[in-house]
């Protein structure tokens, strides 16, 4: 029974290309030829697939689901649903670090999937970049589970040595058995690599909240990091509500709180509010020529300004443009102000000459 099953999910799953480590050639995406959905097919060791089967049990937005695992005689196949979107690391690759806000949602939801799989006394054991996908809506994903276990009281230590390296805590080396802290050592590491672009041993976190945090995931004893998910979970929503200003300003300029900023803003949104009050009163002959006037100030004063800088963060909530990398955005920023600008400006020259002109001709 244990074969059939197995051959028959490899045959129905025909792969279409290699997934992650090329050289592994174990990942593959593939394509149901019974239904043509498309998935995600790996091949694992037979005492790997356990912990597949233990995830399958396991319903939570932040784990990939399982669809089937099956042992043959030397090895197993593991079906998981495909979820498009980009790895931790694609995005640190293309764009740099994370902004802090980014760096705690995103943490906040990678806590969240291991507080439910730590229930069921599953250890991740390689959380990294590369093992953290980002789908299109923004739901964060945990991956790769091919060198998790399930925790044993009455083991000393583990008996592989595995892990990525800058990630695996000190217990993954043989000295202990690797437990539900030993995804918090490598949670901190990677919070300081989303924030900084490196390593804690070689650039800190400038933000002293989270540093202290940071600090206290990676500490070489077990016992003196964070004891469970929960329990770091609740200290970075804590941080975060207290560090939430009362009442935070959507206007480009007073986003940031700087004064310097705050000045510019100022002056350009009380100059250009007196021009267009004044310009579109000089239009007052005719009542086509106000609106139009009206309409191409509001394209070149002020929607150019404010598109081009990111207005109540419409990039990142936009599916295909959030993607882009930072380069692309500013390029795509600097396109949609001349657009916008360029836009207006010719309006305004049809109105200045054209219906204006008209206007005056007729009275």
């Amino acid at each position: 029974m244990r074969g059939t099953l197995y051959g028959y999910l490899d045959a129905r799953y025909r792969e279409l290309a290699v997934l992650g480590n090329s050289e592994k050639r174990n990942t593959y995406l593939a394509q149901d030829e019974v239904t043509g959905q498309v998935v995600v097919k790996k091949y694992l060791s037979l005492e790997n697939a356990e912990i597949y089967e233990k995830q399958g049990e396991l319903r939570h937005k932040n784990l990939v689901p399982v669809l089937h695992v099956a042992k043959g005689d030397s090895r197993a196949v593991v079906i998981l649903e495909y979820i498009s979107g980009y790895t931790v690391a694609e995005r640190l690759k293309k764009q740099g670090r994370f902004s802090e806000e980014e760096t705690v949602s995103l943490i906040c939801q990678l806590l969240e999937g291991l507080r439910e799989i730590h229930s069921r006394n599953i250890i991740h054991r390689d959380i990294n970049p590369d093992n953290l996908l980002i789908s299109t809506d923004g739901v964060l994903k945990i991956l790769d589970f091919d060198i998790g276990r399930t925790y044993k009281q009455d083991r000393e230590s583990d008996t592989a040595v595995l892990g990525t390296a800058g990630y695996a805590a000190p217990e993954q080396f043989g000295f202990m058995q690797s437990d539900k802290r030993t995804d918090i050592y490598a949670v901190g590491i990677l919070m300081n690599v989303m924030l900084t672009g490196d390593f804690p041993q070689r650039r800190h976190c400038a933000d002293q909240k989270l540093a202290s945090m940071i600090s206290k995931c990676i500490q070489l004893e077990p016992a003196k990091r964070y004891q469970s998910a929960e329990e770091l979970l609740a200290e970075l929503r804590y941080a975060k509500e207290a560090e939430e200003p009362v009442s935070r300003s959507i206007f480009p300029g007073f986003r940031t709180g700087v004064l310097w900023k705050k000045t510019v803003a100022s002056t350009y949104y009380i100059l250009m509010s007196v021009y267009t009050l004044s310009t579109v009163w000089d239009c007052r002959q005719s009542l086509t020529a106000c609106m139009l006037e009206a309409f191409a100030l509001f394209l070149y004063a002020w929607l150019s300004v404010f598109v081009s800088l990111d207005f109540l963060g419409w990039m990142e909530k936009t599916p295909l443009i959030r993607r882009f990398g930072r380069e692309a955005k500013i390029a795509f920023a600097v396109f949609l102000w001349i657009a916008f600008f360029m836009a207006g400006t010719d309006l305004e020259k049809y109105v200045q000459q054209d219906i204006l002109h008209m206007a005056v001709q007729s009275a």
